[in-house]
């Protein structure tokens, strides 16, 4: 299960509306998301899986779909007013229902257990989560430029614990369809 330690730190220090960034990706991304996932990875997944890629290819759309939909949640849960206590409660959720389908067995996991889980990652990473995050975004600039891949939104620095924390994955050339920069569109796009 992933800890949203440094989301929240993200969401506490950095940028706020982060939550809200994220529902607003997970609910306009662009309509050829699953169609590139596909092109990319069923080929793999069918060899993987000892099947065809028109086996594969729903398996990955409906996957992308689900963690669209899960992003949407995590997003909405970002924006509250608590959302630790939030996150807690889905976590609690999601780990009764992994532990059910992983081990077959039934476990309530308490929502404070749940909140002491969380606080404890964010004391472990509360340190050196921004400098991480700085030196990542720096790298995926980088890699982005080194395949021709630039925006103005590339130019700007991330610095710890200054607000806010820029970075809009609209504006990097993307296939959003509310992106200005977006260098495709549903009548123009081409696998």
């Amino acid at each position: 299960m992933r800890l949203p330690a440094v989301d929240l730190l993200i969401c506490q220090k950095e940028d706020p509306d982060i939550g809200q960034r994220l529902l607003l990706a997970a609910q306009t991304r662009g309509w050829s998301a699953p169609i590139l996932l596909c092109k990319a990875y069923a080929a793999s997944l069918a060899t993987a899986a000892g099947t065809t890629e028109a086996v594969a290819a729903p398996l990955i759309i409906a996957a992308e779909s689900e963690f669209r939909q899960q992003m949407e949640l995590y997003g909405t849960a970002l924006t509250q007013e608590d959302p630790i206590t939030t996150l807690s409660e889905q976590g609690a959720g999601l780990a009764k229902q992994l532990l059910a389908a992983k081990q077959g067995i039934i476990v309530d996991v308490p929502v404070d257990l749940m909140k002491q889980i969380i606080d404890a990652a964010i004391d472990a990473v509360k340190s050196d989560y921004a400098a991480e995050l700085a030196a990542t975004v720096t790298y995926v600039r980088q890699q982005l430029q080194s395949h021709g891949i630039t925006s103005p939104a590339l130019q700007r620095t991330v610095q710890p614990n200054k607000r806010p924390l820029q970075i809009d994955p609209s504006c990097i050339r993307c296939s959003y369809s509310f992106c200005s920069n977006s260098r495709t569109s549903p009548g123009s796009f081409r696998l």
